[in-house]
């Protein structure tokens, strides 16, 4: 596409090429992509947690937090992609300071930043923290979905609680047959 005059490249290309790039853990592409953003400005038009995510993702994760830091404007989503991209380089603790931060600047968690947050306590065998952040999905008015009792489940069976995860696995089935009725 870059070889061809007739063709240029948009928000919605950078958009759509990003997850890509992540797929193939191919850093240099996304840091000639985000140098493409700036030159071109389109950092007001491409949604920058995007970029926060390659970089997250691809390993990169204190250039994610410099890149998040610097946004003008948050939302849940910016929120979610720093989140997320802590719990998946290993930083759990790190994540979980990060959601309380979204919690203090008053922005609302939804499913993913669920998800996101209870994953990250499962990489790390954050027990006790994980059951905290699935109790408080209430509070949240957040209803569980099968994401969230996945995490519990995988994260109780890891650390040996495994009467406790059968129980939640019991408690999912009924869920699910009695919504099915």
């Amino acid at each position: 596409m870059r070889g061809r005059l007739d063709v240029e490249m948009n928000k919605v290309t950078v958009v759509s090429v990003l997850p890509a790039i992540v797929d193939l853990s191919s850093l240099d592409l996304g840091v000639w992509i985000h140098g493409f953003v700036q030159r071109n400005r389109l950092d007001e038009d491409v949604h920058v947690y995007a970029l926060v995510d390659m970089y997250a993702k691809c390993g990169e994760i204190g250039k994610a937090k410099l890149l998040f830091e610097e946004m003008n404007e948050k939302d849940t989503s910016s929120w979610n992609a720093l989140i997320n991209g802590y719990g998946v380089n290993g930083c759990a603790k790190e994540a979980l300071e990060v959601f309380a931060a979204m919690l203090r600047e008053g922005f609302e968690p939804n499913e993913i930043t669920m998800t996101s947050v209870l994953s990250a306590c499962n990489h790390c065998g954050l027990v006790e923290e994980g059951r905290r952040c699935f109790k408080e999905m209430e509070r949240f008015g957040i209803v569980p979905q099968i994401e969230h009792y996945g995490c519990m489940i995988d994260l109780l069976g890891r650390v040996g609680y495994l009467d406790e995860a059968e129980n939640l696995i019991f408690c999912v089935v009924a869920l699910s047959v009695a919504s099915s009725v």
